[in-house]
């Protein structure tokens, strides 16, 4: 069972640390500089958005929701640790995030790296493209139509 526990501003640099494992590769694909990467989160990272993902009192992961003029909630720094990658927790939670969406009639959207590994998996879960950046694709999903 997976255990939320709201996020803290001293949670900051390991959830740079786990953001960077997470997104090395796309970060190297689109030659990020990791300082510039580190001080974007700074700039993004909200505690009262986040949480942080616990499974038999071991921090997993993280998964912020930030409200969003456009699409109701933005779905962002969804990262799981290595460790329990592959086992279904990504896709429970994320499942859990729909759901709730759903049953409060929200859309939610997010922003992914061009050539992510993640953009089939969002899509499997009926998100759709709804916006090309340079280096970011931006998902939707819809629960109400679109304004």
């Amino acid at each position: 069972m997976i255990e939320y526990k709201d996020a803290t501003n001293n949670d900051f640099e390991r959830l740079v640390a786990l953001r960077t494992t997470a997104m090395i590769h796309d970060f190297k694909r689109h030659d990020l500089d990791l300082t510039r990467t580190k001080e974007f989160f700074r700039k993004s990272f909200k505690a009262v958005y986040t949480k942080m993902l616990y499974m038999n009192d071991e921090w997993i992961g993280c998964v912020a929701l930030h409200p969003d003029d456009e699409y109701d909630t933005e779905l962002k720094h969804f990262y799981i640790h290595a460790a329990y990658r592959g086992q279904g927790i990504g896709k429970y939670v994320l499942q859990s995030i729909i759901e709730r969406q759903r049953l409060d009639n929200k859309n939610l959207c997010l922003y992914v790296f061009k050539e992510s590994a993640a953009i089939p998996i969002y899509e499997k879960h009926g998100f759709v493209e709804v916006e090309v950046g340079d280096f970011t694709h931006r998902l939707a999903l819809w629960q109400k139509p679109p304004l």
